[in-house]
């Protein structure tokens, strides 16, 4: 009895090393693991050359007068330049001269095709002191559309802009409006009344007036195991940020009340 014992005594502590053994060599794996995915991930991280500042000196008429030229050192890495916001410029992308600064066409001499242009934005809701935002304005010829990127988060629009006196505006039938709120602002806002995964942000035009229009996709899963996927389209005033309408299918609404 007394051998017995001492083997399974032995036999205890030989298994409780090997366990331990174990959770320090998993451990290892873990931490190597993930030092690798933070080393992978740094090297796929995209760097995005800054935009090239235009003085306003550098924006000059050409010699008919009949547009105005903004001459660029070519680099491979000219990719979008800043106006100065003494300037006007209007982005009509359905036509065949879709940037216009300071009421003329603009020629960039030096590129190959018209750069993106950055622009220092003031937004101002009725309830928030006015805030600047770097917009990069990015015109799709091929589409015919803009494209409004702050932070990261982009909206399109076939819509006219405007930019004067620092401030963005959209032309209407009635007026030009100025638009408080910008495409990072309208998915936060989005995602704040109802979570969900922005997909999709449009400038547009609805009865004469503008909008954002938001396309989502709300994630649910019903009885907790059974995933389910709900289209959810939001629409917010331009002017306020205020959210005017939602759109669902009429099953979406059942199963918010059955899942979870």
């Amino acid at each position: 009895m007394q051998l017995i014992k001492i083997i399974l005594i032995h036999f205890h502590k030989k298994m409780k090393n090997k366990i331990l053994l174990s959770l320090i060599i998993f451990s290892l794996v873990v931490l190597a693991g993930s030092a690798f995915g933070q080393i992978k991930s740094q090297k796929n991280i995209s760097v995005t050359s800054p935009a090239l500042s235009i003085p306003i000196e550098a924006i000059k008429p050409t010699e008919t007068g009949k547009a105005v030229e903004i001459e660029i050192q070519k680099t491979s890495e000219t990719t979008t330049i800043a106006l100065p916001t003494a300037v006007n410029v209007k982005i009509s992308p359905k036509e065949a001269e879709p940037i216009l600064i300071n009421e003329k066409p603009v020629e960039f001499k030096g590129l190959e095709a018209a750069p993106a242009l950055s622009l220092e934005v003031k937004t101002k809701l009725i309830s928030t002191a006015p805030t600047t935002a770097s917009v990069k304005i990015d015109i799709d010829e091929e589409r015919k559309l803009t494209k409004i990127e702050v932070v990261d988060t982009v909206a399109i629009t076939q819509e006219i802009l405007k930019f004067e006196e620092s401030t963005l505006k959209v032309e209407t039938p009635k007026r030009d409006i100025s638009l408080a709120i910008l495409p990072d602002m309208v998915s936060q806002i989005v995602i704040a009344n109802e979570q969900q995964k922005v997909e999709k942000i449009e400038l547009k035009m609805v009865n004469q007036e503008p909008l954002y229009e938001v396309n989502g996709e709300k994630e649910e899963k019903i009885f907790w195991l059974i995933p389910a996927k709900i289209p959810i389209t939001t629409q917010l005033s331009v002017e306020t940020g205020e959210i005017t309408k939602i759109k669902k299918p009429w099953w979406g609404y059942i199963l918010d009340f059955i899942a979870f």
